[in-house]
């Protein structure tokens, strides 16, 4: 016998649930919650953009998961050619229903973020080169 309620099993004998207050019943319901479908929507290997995408979907209250980004600080960054790249890919995935949203603001923030980027390094003096 079980609780409809708080799902509790009890043995036989009983007819009645004393937390819940509610008639026993001899099978539960079954509990059938459909999954979201997930959709990727971003995907980096740069660490300093993870936190960016991260603040842009939790400010618009855009539910996110994220891949990958535990495997980015166990494997170890690749030199190439004097820089380090990170060997991990990290993923963002959102629910099919706020794809668009999500994609959207992401494109306008990465956008504003590579011109900010771009403009700093426009403004930093480069050092001189003495050869003498």
């Amino acid at each position: 016998m079980y609780c409809p309620e708080c799902r509790g099993e009890f043995r036989e004998g009983f007819t009645r649930c004393d937390d819940c207050g509610v008639d026993l019943v001899h099978e539960l319901p079954s509990e059938d919650h459909e999954a979201p479908d997930f959709v990727k929507v971003f995907e980096t290997s740069e660490p300093d953009v993870i936190p960016v995408i991260k603040s842009v979907l939790e400010g618009a209250g855009i539910p996110y998961l994220v891949e990958g980004e535990d495997l980015m600080n166990l494997f170890p960054s690749e030199m190439l050619g004097g820089i380090y790249k990170p060997s991990a890919e990290v993923r963002f995935h959102v629910t099919a229903a706020q794809e668009e949203a999500a994609r959207q603001l992401l494109t306008a923030h990465l956008e504003a973020f590579a011109d900010e980027a771009s403009a700093a390094s426009l403004d930093d003096p480069q050092p001189d080169s003495d050869d003498s």
